[in-house]
């Protein structure tokens, strides 16, 4: 029988994640150190990749302390370790930081920092691969201009002093990780993200104490509106199941994006598709972009409320089968942010 052991937070285990933290500290200290020098030499994208990379280090440091906290609990969160391999979260806690429940964060704080590491992450890439599509190739020392370079580092340097003399709470409740994580997800909800960038949303910031106590109160209208809406569905799917029969008209309207790899689809076909064939409609939001088109899918009065999710699902799923097998190309379905969801949007007829 093989021994099994558990590390529990003891003076060594404490030890050891202070030397993580200060590790953190010395390598983005180290990237930062290298893009000076590859400024130097004028390799302006170079120097902003590292010192992206030096932002990320920054922003693992925040993970690696919230993941030492949480470990105490009962039930830890998986998303701490999650976000330590992704670019973009790493970035973004960079500026956020582990202790924004604690002061007062405004909605358009978390939505440009959201912005800075998406620009940072984009910018970044577009320095290090070159890019062909169409007539224009992208050319990596071109992607980024030298301020832009020079700009990045000094950033870099400005939170790297702030690591330095940063010092993290003993203990984070587990509702307070448990709040971090909801607010994540639901930032990420166009439709919510509405409600808390509204008037109404920013006086109760304004109003509050500390961020927490906002995002509390977010949250208390999010459950209430899920439990009227579920109520909602439950009375429709009620006077549904007497009515359902034959298709007489379009109901609902689901859209998803479509991308290929390997096509490109010409604006003057999708007049004549959409004629012949009214229940999938396409269009294409970028002419510039041929290869990623819209389809709306019209889901007729015979679907119960209850099976839309799922009809639009196999409809969505045996369309992109059948384009793949009728163009012999690759194409998939982009999905969208908002976690649980295949389409990008919704709406009764």
């Amino acid at each position: 029988m093989i021994p099994i052991t558990m590390e529990l937070p003891g003076a060594a285990t404490i030890e050891t994640h202070r030397m993580a933290l200060q590790a953190c500290v010395d390598h983005a200290s180290d990237l930062l150190e290298a893009a000076r020098a590859v400024l130097a030499i004028d390799k302006h994208n170079v120097a902003y990749h590292l010192a992206a990379l030096a932002l990320e280090e920054i922003g693992r440091r925040e993970l690696l302390a919230m993941q030492f906290v949480s470990s105490k609990g009962a039930t830890p969160p998986a998303w701490p370790i999650k976000h330590q391999t992704n670019h973009y979260q790493k970035l973004f806690w960079a500026f956020l930081g582990v202790d924004f429940l604690a002061t007062v964060t405004t909605p358009q704080n978390v939505e440009e920092l959201r912005d800075i590491a998406k620009t940072i992450h984009e910018a970044r890439l577009a320095g290090l691969y070159v890019d062909a599509e169409g007539d224009t190739i992208g050319v990596p020392r071109e992607a980024i201009a030298p301020e832009e370079a020079e700009n990045l580092v000094r950033l870099a340097e400005a939170r790297l002093g702030m690591a330095s003399t940063q010092t993290f709470r003993d203990t984070i409740p587990a509702e307070d990780l448990e709040l971090i994580s909801w607010f994540q997800s639901i930032t990420e909800n166009p439709d919510w993200r509405k409600f808390i960038f509204s008037k109404t949303s920013i006086e109760k910031l304004a109003a509050s104490e500390d961020s927490r106590a906002w995002i509390a109160w977010v949250k208390e209208r999010y459950d209430s509106a899920t439990a009227t809406i579920a109520e909602s569905v439950e009375a429709e799917i009620k006077r549904g199941q007497s009515k359902l029969g034959p298709r007489t008209r379009d109901k609902w309207s689901m859209t998803f994006r479509l991308l290929s790899a390997t096509h490109v689809v010409s604006p003057r076909i999708l007049a004549p598709w959409n004629k012949h064939v009214p229940n999938i409609q396409l269009s294409m939001p970028d002419p510039k972009k041929r290869n990623d088109v819209t389809v709306e899918l019209r889901l007729g009065d015979d679907v119960p409320m209850q099976g839309i999710f799922w009809f639009g699902d196999a409809n969505a799923r045996q369309f992109v089968v059948a384009l793949n097998i009728a163009t012999c190309g690759v194409w998939w379905m982009k999905l969208p942010e908002h976690p649980g969801r295949y389409y990008d949007s919704l709406n009764r007829s």
